[in-house]
């Protein structure tokens, strides 16, 4: 039959061990196809060419692999493999033109987890991902883009996780992410960033992990990770403006009655807004950081604006404020004594 030239000797046992009772693939009917389930590895096979074909029929695949093979696969290749959650083509067609075909990707209509990690693409055809609406986690690191265009990820409204570290010259659109509004993990490091439009992660509400390390950033716009506020890590070390603390304000000195309710107002700026996280403490003098145990209660410690009672006796109490990012192991603490 045709599938057996088309497929080769290296295609075609990958084939064949999926059925069984069959060993020459010159047996295999469009029923034995259509009967595979599961994964078919064909994973550094050093597959040569792909040619339109091979994978008709073979609709009942949930997951193709074809890892670590170097031919750039034809346009309409998939077109009749419309079953597979997963297809993993990392470092596939790598060593060759670096690109992909438009619409390579359109008929795979259920796909979840699609992994082109490594394969030196240098751009992205636009619409490429348009069809891919389920599409849960997308992997592009380790290519070499310096741009994509900017809705290119706008019909995935169901990715959970985004993978696009180490394309070492990247520029991102300000409104790239815009439409991902389930994304929880974004991954931006090593991309030899060196700014971040104002905007660029302000629709992402649902964002709890965002990798911005190893890059260029000497300086954050101010506010640019206010509205996230689900965020529970965010990674910013190996950049020269490290660690990106908020500058704090604990607001001036103030002399007040005995007795009387005293507000303590404190500030930040910088791009965390307000994912913020506030501590005021009792400190023993003006630029000390030992804690007074047994001084006045402090209400709303944990907020920007705290209170207490001033005490009955003339005395000059001194308070430290830490202002840090509230997004978890951040590295951006800042810290003062008024």
């Amino acid at each position: 039959m045709i599938w057996c030239v088309t497929a080769g000797p290296r295609y075609a046992p990958a084939i064949l061990n999926k059925i069984a009772g069959i060993s020459n693939c010159g047996d295999v009917t469009a029923a034995h196809l259509d009967a595979i389930t599961g994964t078919l590895n064909l994973s550094s096979r050093d597959i040569i060419s792909l040619k339109l074909g091979d994978f008709d029929g073979l609709t009942g695949l949930n997951e193709l692999n074809l890892f670590r093979n170097f031919p750039t696969p034809p346009a309409g290749i998939f077109d009749e493999l419309t079953g597979p959650r997963q297809l993993d083509m990392a470092e596939v067609g790598g060593r060759t033109r670096g690109r992909l075909p438009a619409g390579i990707f359109d008929e795979l209509t259920g796909l979840e987890h699609l992994n082109l990690a490594g394969c030196l693409l240098t751009t992205l055809p636009a619409g490429i991902f348009d069809n891919n609406t389920t599409l849960k986690m997308l992997f592009l690191p380790n290519n070499n883009l310096t741009t994509v265009p900017a809705d290119i990820f706008d019909n995935l409204t169901a990715l959970d996780t985004l993978y696009l570290h180490g394309n070492s010259g990247l520029t991102l659109p300000a409104n790239i992410f815009d439409e991902l509004v389930a994304l929880e993990g974004l991954h931006l490091s090593r991309n030899n960033l060196t700014t971040l439009p104002a905007d660029i992660f302000d629709n992402l509400t649902a964002l709890k992990y965002l990798y911005l390390s190893h890059n260029n950033l000497t300086t954050l716009p101010e506010n640019i990770f206010d509205n996230l506020t689900v965020l529970a890590g965010v990674l910013l070390d190996r950049n020269p403006g490290e660690p990106f603390s908020p500058v704090r304000n604990a607001g001036s000195d103030q002399m007040v009655s005995r007795g009387a309710v005293v507000s303590l107002s404190g500030a930040a700026t910088g791009p965390w807004g307000n994912n913020v996280a506030w501590e005021w403490v009792q400190v023993d003098g003006a630029n000390s950081n030992t804690v007074v145990t047994d001084g006045v209660t402090l209400t709303g410690a944990t907020d920007a604006t705290a209170s207490f009672t001033a005490p009955s006796r003339t005395t000059t109490l001194h308070f430290k404020l830490t202002a840090r990012s509230a997004a978890g192991p951040s590295r951006g603490t800042a810290s003062g004594v008024d």
